[in-house]
């Protein structure tokens, strides 16, 4: 197998490791109203699918029967990449499990089973004024069972600012449990719902639900979000930039990374010149090679570097704006003592993927802790403590999952004391092809390590 295969299976694991959910729990809805007939109005953006027919006659009117399915909303400030004002965020969280008893909870409690152990991963995540973003080895974002709009200063306010951590506007998270505040909202997805109808209804005091039949329930959370009088971040960023929409939509479209880590990677390797220099020996090297390929996957390759030179081409063109843009987020988190970073590169994801390397170790490691896997685990361990931001809780107790660590002789013993102790375990691994239990995986093993940073 060549490195860039297995490099690849690496990353698919990783990916998807870190998104993994809780165990659904029965929802029970309470009676709701007659459906809203919600045809012919014209809404911010249309539907892929059929929930919302769009006017071909005159812009969006709220005619009386649908006023009150907003009339719960209030206006809220633009969202300004100059000054960022709390009132003005809103926090999306797509999941296919429902809120229970008003709280979303983290996959470490939501996946607690009969013996009381469940996979560690104590944060919950959001994007903040939109629906989470589609990308290539993620989950399904778009098309979960259920959307959670929540206010952004109302949620912060009720919770310890211990357990607020925070993050990038397209993954801010925070840790164990978020109690849904008045003036949340709550999108589920129901395919008996009729088309052009939504179904209102109360989910809990001050809560809402809305039931729609649409299947891309991300874009559903889209437009009621726009419709309770946020900005949306998409908007926001278009006038930011003077831009127009297909730019706008390609920008934002990145199916590796945040836009911002994206354009701080490729500063940091020369620029744009240096990166559409890169894609085009690339293309190159494409075409002399093109036999080797089906004509689809040729063709999908050339689509895809072409995308990419797009993507330069506009870097280019609104370069400084760009590079403005995050400032104003910067100052928020400093000024809130908020992280400003993704979540793969915090002691969190750390202390996550440590428990997941010790049960690797144990799938795929033969049950050894291998030449010198143990002592890196247990500097990754060392680490956290020092990363960690003042006032922040890792959800984990470090001390006592070093000593299980160098006390237990195999990764086995390990994984068995960490759930029987600590009641916690692993999340769930994928299916990896590229190992199998029998053989020695060492080598894939110390390349996520690697990967990992630890």
């Amino acid at each position: 197998m060549g490195i860039t295969k297995l490099g690849m299976n690496i990353a698919e694991y990783a990916a998807r490791m870190v998104k993994s959910s809780g165990v659904k729990s029965v929802l029970e809805l309470k009676p709701y109203n007659k459906p809203l007939n919600v045809k012919g109005l014209q809404m911010s953006s249309p539907l892929i699918s059929d929930v919302v027919e769009i006017s071909r006659v005159k812009p969006f009117e709220m005619v009386p029967e649908n006023e009150q399915l907003f009339s719960w909303a209030s206006p809220h400030p633009k969202l300004s990449f100059k000054k960022i004002e709390p009132e003005s965020l809103a926090m999306v969280h797509m999941t296919n499990y429902y809120p229970k008893d008003g709280k979303i909870l983290s996959t470490k409690f939501a996946s607690r089973d009969a013996d009381g152990a469940g996979a560690f991963r104590p944060t919950i995540h959001f994007a903040l004024n939109k629906s989470v973003t589609e990308h290539a080895l993620g989950n399904g974002w778009q098309t979960m069972d259920y959307a959670v709009i929540l206010p952004f200063k109302e949620t912060v306010r009720s919770m310890p600012s211990s357990k607020v951590i925070g993050g990038i506007q397209d993954d801010f998270f925070f840790l164990d449990e978020v109690k849904l505040p008045s003036g949340s909202t709550i999108i589920k997805y129901n395919p008996e719902i009729a088309p052009h109808q939504l179904k209102v209804s109360d989910a809990f005091e001050g809560i809402k639900l809305i039931e729609s039949s649409s299947r891309n329930l991300g874009e559903t959370a889209d437009i009621v979000l726009r419709k309770m009088g946020y900005n949306h971040y998409n908007d926001a960023f278009r006038a930011h930039l003077g831009a127009s929409e297909s730019d706008i939509k390609l920008l934002t479209s990145i199916p590796e990374s945040n836009l911002t880590e994206r354009v701080t990677h490729i500063n940091k390797h020369g620029g744009v010149k240096a990166e559409r220099a890169r894609i085009e020996e690339a293309v190159k090297l494409q075409k002399e090679y093109a036999d080797l390929l089906s004509e689809q996957d040729y063709k999908k390759a050339m689509d895809n570097y072409n995308t990419e030179l797009k993507f330069c081409d506009l870097l280019e063109k609104y370069g400084d704006k760009i590079d403005d843009f995050p400032k104003a987020w910067q100052t928020f988190c400093k000024e809130n003592n908020f992280i400003n970073q993704l979540h793969t590169q915090t002691p969190w994801f750390k202390a996550e993927m440590t428990l997941v390397m010790i049960n690797m170790l144990k799938t795929f490691g033969k049950n050894s802790w291998g030449e010198n896997f143990k002592q890196r685990l247990l500097k990754t361990l060392d680490s956290i403590p020092k990363e960690l931001p003042k006032g922040k809780d890792i959800g984990l107790d470090i001390t006592k999952l070093r000593k299980i660590v160098i006390e237990s002789n195999t990764p086995e013993i390990a994984e068995k004391r960490i759930a029987s102790e600590m009641k916690l375990k692993a999340l769930p691994p994928k299916d990896i092809s590229a190992l199998k239990p029998d053989e020695d995986n060492s080598m894939f093993v110390d390349f996520t390590l690697a990967m990992l940073g630890m």
